[in-house]
């Protein structure tokens, strides 16, 4: 999943954030399906130089603490 498709920032605590992605799920090649995902929480997992914050405006830091977790999510 990429957040190239775009992103929907929340305009209050209470609303979720909005994701669009391309899926390619069971695909072998071409083309992904275009899907959405809303979302209470974004967690971007790609390091200091995290692309997923920049993309929600997570702010500026200079160093990030890294942590594992396997999480089972079924659609």
């Amino acid at each position: 999943m990429s957040l190239g498709g775009g992103k929907h920032i929340p305009k209050d605590k209470e609303s979720p954030y909005v994701l669009h992605y391309s899926g390619y799920y069971g695909k072998t090649g071409g083309v992904g399906e275009k899907r959405t995902l809303k979302v209470d929480v974004v967690i971007g997992a790609d390091g200091a130089n995290s692309r997923v914050a920049k993309a929600i405006d997570a702010g500026d830091y200079e160093y990030d603490i890294a942590f594992q977790v396997i999480a089972l999510v079924s659609f």
